[in-house]
């Protein structure tokens, strides 16, 4: 989340890991041991440029719905370079990344609707 360190909660987690379950683990075998590896740290996105790119997404979708939801996306990558920065796209979040994930057609017909117009606004 933005304003939070990351890397805390990982610690968190490893402290609770070692002082928590390994000792268990150890007293079915004293070899075990608990790896916990963090492949990729996304930052969060940081909206607070985020109003220009919303106005611009607006205008074209004519939505002016905002709203936050927690998942990681590369969006921090820009926001953190100060890019105004949102998440916008077809679908609807309560369906994504997990089992028969799907979008309705009708959604992805609004995606491309949108894209036709960005590419219409950017052209002009």
């Amino acid at each position: 989340m933005p304003g939070e360190d990351g890397s805390l909660a990982i610690a968190e987690i490893e402290a609770f890991a070692a002082q928590d379950i390994l000792p268990a683990m150890r007293a079915v075998c004293d070899t075990a041991e608990i790896r916990i590896i963090t492949e990729i740290a996304v930052p969060p996105l940081d909206d607070r440029n985020a109003a220009k790119a919303a106005e611009f997404v607006s205008a074209i979708s004519g939505l002016n719905d905002t709203g936050v939801v927690s998942f990681g996306t590369d969006a921090g990558y820009f926001s953190d370079a100060d890019y105004s920065t949102v998440v916008f796209g077809p679908g609807d979040i309560s369906r994504a990344h997990k089992a028969d994930e799907y979008i309705e057609l009708k959604e992805l017909a609004q995606g491309l609707d949108f894209l036709r117009k960005l590419t219409e606004r950017l052209s002009n």
